[in-house]
């Protein structure tokens, strides 16, 4: 999914609140599809980080921020972005349903597939 989104030219940033050495991990090889990374946001500074990398891509409001907690879907409201819940994360997907997310994802490869479709 990622090297799809890659491969369209899809700009991938990353804010979390886990380390960038700990997301470069996880990610592998998949990482140096990723231009921007702003991590180790605190717990409830991902609105703030969020806003940032939105500004410094140049993408402003053209952000799908993808998450799987509540607060993902807080910090895309605030920083004025649409937000993409994924099925399969910490927070159950009727939970996020519940809180009306733009997008729900409930297999990776729906999000390369609806971002490409919104991208064209």
């Amino acid at each position: 999914m990622i090297r799809d989104l890659h491969d369209a030219g899809i700009v991938l940033a990353i804010v979390s609140s886990n380390s960038e050495a700990n997301v470069r991990h996880v990610l592998g090889p998949c990482a140096s599809s990723f231009r921007h990374y702003a991590c180790g946001a605190s717990m409830f500074g991902k609105a703030k980080r969020l806003t940032a990398m939105m500004q410094k891509t140049g993408l402003g409001r053209d952000t799908i921020y993808v998450g799987d907690e509540l607060r993902d879907h807080d910090a895309a409201k605030a920083a004025g972005c649409d937000f993409g819940a994924v099925s399969w994360g910490y927070t159950r997907g009727d939970v996020l349903a519940a809180a009306q997310p733009t997008l729900i994802f409930g297999h990776p490869s729906h999000i390369a597939k609806t971002i490409w479709s919104l991208h064209t």
